[in-house]
Protein backbone atom coordinates (compact mmCIF):
# COMPACT_ATOMS: atom_id res chain seq x y z
CA UNK A 1 0.00 0.00 0.00
CA UNK A 2 1.10 3.74 -0.35
CA UNK A 3 1.59 6.68 1.64
CA UNK A 4 2.14 9.56 -1.22
CA UNK A 5 2.01 9.09 -4.87
CA UNK A 6 2.59 12.86 -6.56
CA UNK A 7 2.78 13.15 -10.64
CA UNK A 8 4.25 16.92 -11.36
CA UNK A 9 4.59 18.46 -14.07
CA UNK A 10 6.18 22.29 -14.77
CA UNK A 11 7.67 24.44 -18.35
CA UNK A 12 11.14 24.58 -17.90
CA UNK A 13 11.49 26.62 -21.37
CA UNK A 14 11.27 24.55 -24.50
CA UNK A 15 10.20 21.54 -22.12
CA UNK A 16 8.70 19.95 -19.96
CA UNK A 17 9.44 18.52 -16.87
CA UNK A 18 7.13 15.09 -15.79
CA UNK A 19 7.99 14.35 -12.38
CA UNK A 20 6.57 11.15 -10.38
CA UNK A 21 7.07 10.84 -6.33
CA UNK A 22 5.81 7.79 -5.03
CA UNK A 23 6.14 7.03 -1.20
CA UNK A 24 5.06 3.22 -0.26
CA UNK A 25 4.36 2.15 2.90
CA UNK A 26 6.58 -0.63 3.02
CA UNK A 27 9.88 0.29 1.91
CA UNK A 28 10.70 -2.78 -0.36
CA UNK A 29 7.34 -2.35 -2.26
CA UNK A 30 7.55 -2.88 -5.76
CA UNK A 31 6.01 -0.33 -8.03
CA UNK A 32 5.31 -1.24 -11.69
CA UNK A 33 3.11 1.15 -14.35
CA UNK A 34 3.42 3.77 -16.71
CA UNK A 35 3.96 7.66 -16.53
CA UNK A 36 1.82 10.13 -19.24
CA UNK A 37 2.34 13.51 -20.61
CA UNK A 38 -0.91 14.41 -22.06
CA UNK A 39 -2.14 17.09 -24.28
CA UNK A 40 -5.24 18.36 -24.50
CA UNK A 41 -5.92 18.91 -28.27
CA UNK A 42 -9.63 20.51 -28.37
CA UNK A 43 -11.99 18.05 -27.84
CA UNK A 44 -9.95 15.65 -24.96
CA UNK A 45 -6.64 14.34 -23.63
CA UNK A 46 -4.37 12.15 -25.61
CA UNK A 47 -1.05 10.82 -24.38
CA UNK A 48 2.31 12.30 -26.01
CA UNK A 49 4.10 10.32 -24.38
CA UNK A 50 5.01 7.55 -21.90
CA UNK A 51 7.98 6.16 -19.73
CA UNK A 52 7.73 2.80 -17.85
CA UNK A 53 8.13 2.55 -14.23
CA UNK A 54 9.96 -0.28 -12.29
CA UNK A 55 10.94 0.41 -9.07
CA UNK A 56 11.51 -0.73 -5.46
CA UNK A 57 10.76 1.27 -2.48
CA UNK A 58 10.37 5.16 -2.84
CA UNK A 59 10.27 6.20 -6.65
CA UNK A 60 11.57 9.40 -7.67
CA UNK A 61 11.81 10.34 -11.21
CA UNK A 62 11.63 12.81 -13.63
CA UNK A 63 11.49 13.20 -17.46
CA UNK A 64 11.90 15.81 -19.80
CA UNK A 65 9.95 16.26 -23.18
CA UNK A 66 10.73 18.42 -26.08
CA UNK A 67 7.46 20.66 -27.21
CA UNK A 68 6.26 20.46 -30.37
CA UNK A 69 2.59 22.06 -30.28
CA UNK A 70 1.61 25.09 -27.68
CA UNK A 71 -1.44 23.51 -25.81
CA UNK A 72 -2.36 22.26 -22.29
CA UNK A 73 -0.64 19.32 -20.66
CA UNK A 74 -0.49 17.28 -17.73
CA UNK A 75 0.78 14.23 -16.46
CA UNK A 76 -0.78 11.21 -15.29
CA UNK A 77 0.46 8.21 -14.00
CA UNK A 78 -0.73 3.88 -13.72
CA UNK A 79 0.75 2.03 -11.52
CA UNK A 80 0.97 -0.70 -9.04
CA UNK A 81 2.45 -0.35 -5.84
CA UNK A 82 2.10 -3.63 -3.44
CA UNK A 83 -1.30 -4.45 -4.37
CA UNK A 84 -2.77 -1.23 -4.69
CA UNK A 85 -3.80 0.02 -7.99
CA UNK A 86 -3.07 4.19 -8.33
CA UNK A 87 -3.58 6.48 -11.02
CA UNK A 88 -3.31 10.28 -10.43
CA UNK A 89 -3.55 13.22 -12.74
CA UNK A 90 -1.06 16.49 -11.89
CA UNK A 91 -2.45 20.25 -12.26
CA UNK A 92 -2.31 21.18 -15.68
CA UNK A 93 -0.17 23.98 -17.58
CA UNK A 94 -0.76 26.05 -20.45
CA UNK A 95 1.84 26.72 -23.19
CA UNK A 96 -0.42 28.75 -25.58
Amino acid sequence: STTLVVPSIKNTGKNISVSLLIKPKQSKERTKGTLYLEQYDGSGWKEVKSWPISESGTVNVTKTYTVKDKARYRAKVAVTTGVDNISATSTEINLL
